[in-house]
């Protein structure tokens, strides 16, 4: 019953979206706070489209897309961890893209989902590698 409560709660803060902007969230940090913890794979990914939709230019929305990546996984949607593996590498800097193309070949070619855009992945992160600087070289 408290799950049930907790859950009902939590999608309450979420689902009501009003002029741009999640009820009862102070900040697109709280609101960021709140989808992410949804417990359920598929109402985290709900909210978290939510949370990007009603606010694209936030600083967490490279990590909503992230999330949703894992939930989407979790679910085996290969097609939308695929798109939105795509959008949370595009959020990353240059310098952290090479770590973020390393994570999302290894975790889809563990899950034994999108394994060509893994090998696919797993060359991009090869070639940033190529591109740094080593001290003494």
């Amino acid at each position: 019953m408290y799950r049930l409560i907790k859950t009902l709660v939590r999608s309450s803060l979420l689902l009501g979206i009003l002029g741009g902007q999640l009820l009862w969230a102070q900040t697109d940090s709280d609101a960021y706070r709140a989808a992410r913890g949804m417990e359920d794979p598929a109402q985290r990914i709900e909210a978290l489209q939510q949370f990007i939709a009603a606010y694209p230019e936030s600083e967490s929305s490279g990590r909503a897309w992230r999330d949703i990546y894992y939930a989407a996984l979790s679910l085996e949607k290969e097609a939308l961890a695929l798109e939105a593996a795509e959008n949370y590498l595009n959020s990353l800097s240059e310098g952290q893209r090479g770590n973020g193309y390393n994570q999302i070949a290894w975790t889809l070619a563990e899950n034994k989902l999108g394994l060509d855009a893994a090998a696919r992945y797993a060359e991009l992160a090869v070639a940033w590698a190529r591109t740094l600087e080593r001290p003494g070289t």
